[in-house]
């Protein structure tokens, strides 16, 4: 599953702005499967789950659609419960 494109595609489909789509895929996903306690969000008592990437924000300058953009190739790093799992280049 590419949640990339899964984002986009709840985007095109309702005419949501970038914020809310990516949101679905990140906050409301971890509240739907009874986790938004644990994961979906970066803030102190969280597991630290992220994924980096390599995008710039478009000519609008907006970080959000810059990131909704990004596919699995834009992916430079992931941590999962503050440990890398995947390091673009290098095994984790």
């Amino acid at each position: 599953m590419d949640l990339f494109r899964e984002a986009r595609a709840a985007r095109d489909l309702a005419g949501l702005d970038a914020r809310v789509a990516l949101g679905l895929v990140t906050a409301d996903a971890a509240r739907a499967a009874g986790l938004g306690g644990r994961v979906g969000r970066l803030e102190p008592g969280l597991d630290a789950d992220l994924v980096a990437l390599a995008v710039v924000p478009g000519p609008a300058g907006d970080p959000e659609a810059a990131v909704l953009e990004a596919g699995a190739g834009d992916v430079l790093l992931t941590v999962a419960a503050g440990r890398v799992v995947y390091r673009r280049g290098h095994p984790a």
